[in-house]
């Protein structure tokens, strides 16, 4: 074989070779094509697997935890190359360094094994969600951890599941303890009691430890040897009356009912026993109720029928009775709308208003009104209807109620014509209590205006005495008189307000001074608080407050043995330019038991039966006051405990006054400011009351509540060199009294150069003779009034009086006591009594009075008198004959030729307001009530004199 022959076969065996070379290459390519595809198509399964699954999928590198691969539930859409764990899942820029919570990837790496965690991470919403995390480990070839599988599954709701469930057994278990008839389970083949709930034990008598695990035939001996006390399972529930048998061996009537139920695989029997022995008897009682119920039902005298949609359904005899109908069957087919007429009595349609009427039962749960209803035979009559919707057996209906109110329409009309009738009369009986006013007070003016009289002769201590008791009586018989004439005019409502502007302060201390000398009597200690932010000038009834406050505090020394009655009074919230006021009086007497604080205040009733035989008094005061608190827009009540003292308080509004605010200025603001002061009383609301006073004109004030205290605070002040400038002293103190300290204070230099104001309680004799030998420099009786107390202190430093003062003083001249004397006076009264209890005042003041018993010889006595006409006349109002309105009109009349007018007083004990109107409106100028008081008489007559001084004006010049 030539070379040339080699080198072929060389080549056609490599080429051979080349050949097998190539089909195994495109073998290993098609094999590698192919192991590729079913790669591809292997991880896409895996990649819709993982996909679908219904928890979130990771995997992790476990180096630097990166996302290699996640699901859908994990995140949707793509996720930014990098995106590491800790970001996806809990929305973290690191991961966890909380030493109560590592990383989990990193414990997994720690310990080489899977790992599973529970965790509540928030959701996007920002709810937190529960989640089961199981973190799998992926090892290389070395055995490191490389990658790491997270499978969370969301057990939010699983955890909701289970704590629902708990709850709801524990509400099954709440519930079947609570239920009031009694629950036995016990298992189906062995018939061993497993549960039961506290109604079985009760009904057994024995603890639930002692039930449990025994065999439930011993409880229910009736039950006989082939009585099926299991139902066989899939059976219906069965009903039984049976006998329970209690530990004690007593037998308890029961309805038991057994229910088959499986718990845990096993067949149970539920057993419910309610004790048939209370629904026995609420049987029988329903029975009885029922009865009672038809009985009352048809013996009813009010027609009573039962309606729904369709028309009737039930009534009773008296609705027969009533419409004229025969039988129920011919009732009940008639149309409700066939017993009314077509239109009621004010026009409206009948069928309308009965569709309206049902609507408003509905709505309201009833409906009431009057009705014109129509019987069989055609005759209309008036009732009273009343509609109350109800639901009877899944029915709703309506039950009415008729009643025919023919005859208390014609009461009605009746009692009309009476009530005019005793209108009529109860205006007689306001003539009659006028009348009794009038009669009864008279003999009392003389009683007291004599015993004056009297007091101001020369008499023994013996006969001062007896008279001060005459006066005394004669004033306490005045009080129970008023407060029953009060009482009359509140049942005869006539008890009336009458508003005018008044000062608040002035009045109300005017009450305390009348008062003052009765708490001194007492030793009681009577003090007053007047809050700074109170108005002075208000609209309102002065007397009518006078006179709660005068009950009040009267009751208040009635019942306090000793220690002190306090008046105080303060501002309640504004409404408008109303003022509200909060009055209280507070005292440290008896006290009232809290059963008797709302009887106190009803007529002749006292806190205590026995109160009225030690105390005394009409038991009125408290009732009058209340009516009069609730005319004044106001209320009344008492705070109060035996032994431990009252306080009574009351509100009230007043309106501003109509002549425009008057208000005082600031007085002493400027000129008292800073100016120190110390108070020295041992009562602390005095001391209190007296401070906010001083400081209320804005003066730097302290207080002591001794002598000796006061001299420690005086010599204090001095060393400091602050020292007082004005020191006001309680002169009743124990131990060192008010002159005891001032002549101490006295006794050395620089104490004595102290300005002194004595404040002593009211009829304490000597003070003042003893004040001015140590040099007071100002005497006042306590309570003090803050006006007076003001002007005291003006006075005392030097510091001149405000404008207001001096207007006040400018605009009520007193005329000289010559001008006052020279006035010729007609006094026209019937009583001789009073005639000369009058004429004797006016006498000791300089006046002389001509005199006429009746009307008609004052009017005889005024035109004899024409050359010198009288300035004033006193005008009794009854008096036989001529009275006194008759008298007036009849000097009217005269002057109204002559172009004259005298100035007549009018003197009444009448017991209305009307009748002070009635007296102005009959040409009165005035009104004095009786018993008169010689101040206000004088006031009246100085009122007239300051008018006769005056000159003429240019109207009667012009006349002239």
């Amino acid at each position: 074989m030539n070379a040339e022959e080699l080198q072929r076969k060389k080549i056609a065996k490599t080429e051979k070779k080349v050949s097998i070379l190539e089909n195994m290459i495109e073998e290993k390519t098609r094999s590698l094509y192919l192991a590729d595809q079913e790669l591809k198509r292997r991880n896409s399964f895996l990649a819709s697997v993982i996909d679908i699954l219904p928890n979130s999928f990771i995997v992790i590198d476990a180096v630097d935890h990166r996302i290699l691969l996640k699901n859908a539930v994990a995140h949707r859409g793509p996720l930014p190359e990098g995106t590491k764990c800790h970001s996806l899942i809990r929305g973290m820029d690191r991961p966890c360094e909380d030493p109560s919570f590592p990383c989990p990837i990193e414990l997994v790496k720690k310990e080489g094994k899977a790992l599973l965690i529970e965790h509540t991470i928030g959701d996007a919403a920002g709810n937190s969600r529960n989640f089961k995390e199981h973190y799998c480990p992926i090892f290389d070839d070395a055995g490191n951890v490389v990658q790491m599988i997270r499978y969370a599954i969301d057990i939010t709701e699983e955890k909701r599941a289970k704590k629902a469930l708990t709850e709801s057994e524990t509400r099954v278990v709440a519930i079947l303890d609570a239920q009031p008839t009694g629950i036995m389970i016990f298992d189906a083949e062995t018939h061993l009691i497993t549960d039961v709930n506290p109604k079985v034990c009760e009904l057994i008598g024995e603890p639930k430890e002692r039930i449990v695990g025994a065999v439930c035939d011993g409880y229910f001996p009736d039950c006989g040897a082939d009585y099926r006390i299991c139902a066989v399972p899939g059976e219906a529930s069965t009903t039984s009356y049976e006998a329970l048998l209690r530990t004690d061996g007593t037998r308890v009537p029961v309805i038991k009912t057994i229910v088959p139920i499986s718990l845990g695989g096993r067949m149970h029997m539920a057993v419910s026993v309610m004790d048939f022995t209370e629904r026995a008897k609420a049987e029988t009682r329903m029975r009885e109720s029922e009865g009672k119920f038809r009985t009352m039902f048809e013996s009813s005298n009010d027609a009573v029928m039962l309606l729904d949609e369709k028309g009737f359904i039930d009534c009773n005899a008296a609705t027969l009775k009533m419409f004229g109908c025969q039988t129920r069957e011919e009732f009940f087919s008639t149309n409700p709308a066939d017993w009314s007429p077509p239109t009621q009595p004010d026009g409206s349609d009948s069928r309308q208003m009965v569709m309206e009427r049902n609507a408003a039962a509905v709505r309201g749960g009833r409906a009431c009104f009057e009705w014109s209803h129509r019987r069989r035979n055609g005759e209309e009559f008036t009732v009273e209807v009343l509609l109350t919707p109800m639901r009877i057996e899944g029915r709703d209906m309506i039950q009415s109620t008729v009643r025919d109110i023919t005859s208390r329409k014609w009461l009605e009309a009746e009692l009309r014509r009476s009530k005019e009738a005793a209108e009529a009369a109860n205006g007689a009986k306001s003539e009659f209590l006028a009348h009794m006013s009038h009669e009864i007070r008279t003999p009392i003016n003389g009683v007291t205006g004599m015993t004056e009289l009297l007091m101001d002769t020369a008499l023994t201590s013996e006969q001062r005495e007896y008279a001060g008791g005459i006066r005394m009586s004669a004033e306490s018989l005045l009080v129970v008189i008023n407060d029953v004439l009060d009482f009359a005019k509140i049942e005869a409502q006539k008890l009336e307000l009458d508003p005018v502007d008044f000062r608040l302060r002035d009045s109300i201390a005017d009450v305390l001074g009348t008062l003052a000398f009765r708490a001194s009597e007492k030793g009681l200690e009577l003090t007053c608080r007047v809050a700074a932010e109170a108005p002075d000038d208000v609209t309102g009834d002065p007397g009518r407050l006078r006179q709660i406050l005068i009950n009040l505090i009267g009751n208040a020394f009635k019942f306090t043995e000793q220690g002190e009655v306090n008046v105080s009074v303060d501002v309640e919230p504004p409404e408008g330019d109303e003022a509200h006021l909060h009055f209280a009086v507070a005292d440290t007497g008896i006290g009232i038991p809290i059963e008797k604080h709302g009887s106190v205040f009803e007529a002749f009733s006292q806190g205590d039966a026995s109160t009225s035989r030690t105390y005394g008094g009409t038991g009125l005061g408290l009732t009058i006051s209340s009516q009069l608190v609730k005319m004044m827009g106001g209320r009344i009540w008492v705070e109060s405990e035996p032994g431990a003292g009252s306080t009574f308080h009351f509100t009230a509004t007043f309106g501003a006054p109509k002549r425009g605010a008057s208000e005082r200025p600031p007085a002493g603001n400027a000129e008292l400011g800073g100016i120190r002061t110390i108070v020295v009383d041992d009562n602390a609301s005095s001391r209190r009351n007296l401070r906010e006073m001083l400081e209320s004109w804005r003066m730097d004030c302290e207080a002591a509540e001794s002598g000796l205290e006061a001299l420690r605070a005086i010599d204090e002040a001095g060393r400091a060199g602050r020292p007082f400038a004005l020191a006001l002293v309680d002169a009743d103190m124990p131990g060192m009294d008010g002159i005891d300290l001032v002549e101490r204070m006295k006794a050395n230099g620089d104490r004595g150069a102290i300005p002194i104001v004595m404040l002593t309680p009211a009829g304490r004799r000597g003070d003042a003779a003893r004040g001015r030998e140590l040099g007071i420099s100002a005497y006042l009786t306590k309570p003090v009034r803050q006006s007076s107390l003001l002007d005291a202190i003006m006075n005392t430093l030097g510091v001149a009086p405000h404008e207001e003062a001096k207007i006040r003083v400018s605009a009520a001249p007193r005329p000289p006591r010559e001008r006052r004397s020279s006035l010729k006076i007609l006094l026209a009264e019937d009583n001789p009594v009073n005639q000369k209890l009058t004429t004797r005042m006016l006498e000791k003041h300089g006046f002389a009075a001509t005199v006429a018993g009746n009307g008609t010889a004052a009017v005889a006595a005024f035109e004899e008198a024409r050359e010198r006409p009288f300035d004033l006349i006193l005008m009794d109002v009854q008096m036989p004959e001529m009275d006194g309105f008759e008298a007036t009109a009849a000097i009217r009349e005269i002057e109204k030729a002559a172009g004259t007018h005298v100035h007549i007083i009018a003197l009444t004990a009448n017991a209305m307001k009307s009748d002070r109107d009635r007296c102005l409106a009959a040409g009165m100028d005035g009104y004095l009530a009786k018993p008169i008081k010689l101040d206000t008489l004088l006031a009246a007559i100085d009122e007239v004199a300051v008018i006769a001084i005056q000159p003429p004006t240019a109207e009667l010049q012009s006349k002239a």
